[in-house]
């Protein structure tokens, strides 16, 4: 009796494992390298994805910052969709500036086994014409930013450090594109002016496109002024500043680049973008960028940059609050980075959020702070540091490089 008790409890404890069967999917992995004995460079990117008949069931990428061939992926794949008959796996390896390998192979999988592979997959470079780069852009979606590149039915979206191949899937209206991450299931909808975007399974807040950076540039005797917003460059000339308006064909000048556009009137305009840093010739003021633009049959040599290139770097020094030097202990800054981050120091509390242009508008998003209780005045101008700043209508760099924001209480002055 004692034994066909036992026997009866060990039947039991195995009878929920036996009806659980085998998970949903299985774990494919796959060995992606090439033959060439070329490293790949940082911001390099590995797919893997699989194939039944016609649909794809399963993709996998990666970046890869200091990682060599052999580059292993790892695909979940549904076993239900392995019953449809022959796979078909494929790889693809890209670097920056156009260089790629590619390739496929056909395979079996048993819908039973717990995993497959590895299955080395031998990657053969790409012809040597490529594909021009995707334009970029740029969304805000909450807190987060992500950029997008999209051509050709794929797009690459980047989202903090990582960065995730989606591919075009059918759409009732918009653009819908679709693909996997470290953290799941990833979908970015696109549909006029807004977009959604999902990781496994969360949704991110409504997307808003992020209005291109702009560009200005000048220098004197003669006087001159040069603005670059999106594909749009206008060119102000002399003293009564008459303008010229030419349409740069994508990509804009970056630094190192040049571009030769047309225009009005047949006019010849080149613009030449070089690392700075260069220091305006009346105003003193510094730039990031070395400027010099070919016109009317002359050349201009000038300084300028991006705003967001301006706004961010080395903390700023707050010399005034609401008209009044700070009180408290510690010296105020504010630190703007080029990733949208604010961070300093009040009067009273250390502060954090986040910033970003909205077209030339500098916009603060929530900002919070520490929670430590400081005697006034301190504790009053930090009140008003806050109500300036997250109500900013408009902000200026004076020649001798003040930054100045103003808001509702007055103004905030800051310098490097």
């Amino acid at each position: 009796m004692h034994i066909m008790l036992v026997l009866a409890a060990l039947l039991a404890l195995a009878l929920p494992a036996a009806a659980s069967g085998p998970p949903p999917n299985l774990s494919l992995a796959v060995d992606l390298g090439y033959r060439e004995r070329i490293a790949l460079p940082p911001g390099s990117t590995a797919e893997a994805t699989l194939r039944v008949g016609a649909q794809e069931v399963a993709r996998s990428s990666a970046r890869l910052d200091s990682q060599q061939v052999p580059v292993r992926l790892v695909l979940d794949v549904p076993r239900a969709a392995l019953a449809a008959g022959e796979a078909e796996v494929s790889g693809r390896i890209t670097a920056p500036g156009g260089m790629a390998w590619s390739g496929s192979r056909s395979l079996r999988l048993d819908p039973a086994a717990d995993r497959a592979g590895p299955v080395a997959l031998l990657l053969v470079r790409a012809a040597a014409a490529a594909t021009p780069p995707a334009p970029e852009r740029r969304f805000d979606c909450g807190h987060e930013r992500i950029v997008v590149a999209a051509a050709g039915g794929r797009a690459i979206l980047r989202l903090g450090g990582e960065q995730i191949a989606l591919s075009q899937a059918p759409a009732a209206s918009g653009s819908l594109y679709r693909g996997s991450s470290a953290n799941g299931a990833v979908e970015f909808h696109e549909q006029g002016d807004r977009a959604r975007l999902s990781i496994g399974g969360y949704s991110l807040p409504e997307c808003r496109p992020v209005p291109p950076d702009t560009f200005r540039a000048g220098g004197n005797e003669p006087a001159w002024r040069l603005t670059i917003r999106g594909d749009r460059a206008e060119l102000a000339l002399g003293i009564e500043m008459r303008e010229q308006t030419a349409i740069l064909g994508p990509p804009a000048p970056v630094p190192g680049g040049v571009r030769r556009v047309s225009a009005p009137g047949g006019a010849a305009l080149a613009v030449t973008i070089s690392a700075g840093p260069c220091r305006d010739s009346m105003s003193g003021v510094a730039f990031p960028d070395r400027v010099s633009v070919e016109a009317e049959g002359r050349r201009f040599e000038g300084c300028g940059g991006t705003l967001v290139a301006r706004l961010a770097g080395p903390d700023w020094t707050v010399a005034s609050i609401g008209g009044e030097a700070p009180a408290g202990e510690r010296p105020v800054t504010l630190g703007l980075d080029a990733a949208g981050r604010v961070s300093g120091q009040g009067p009273c509390n250390r502060i954090l959020g986040s910033w970003r242009l909205d077209d030339d508008r500098l916009v603060f998003g929530p900002l919070a702070s520490t929670m430590m209780a400081c005697p006034d005045p301190a504790m009053a101008q930090e009140q008003t540091l806050f109500r300036i700043l997250q109500t900013a209508r408009s902000w200026r760099i004076g020649e001798t490089g003040e930054l100045t924001i103003e808001g509702e209480g007055g103004a905030v002055v800051a310098r490097r």
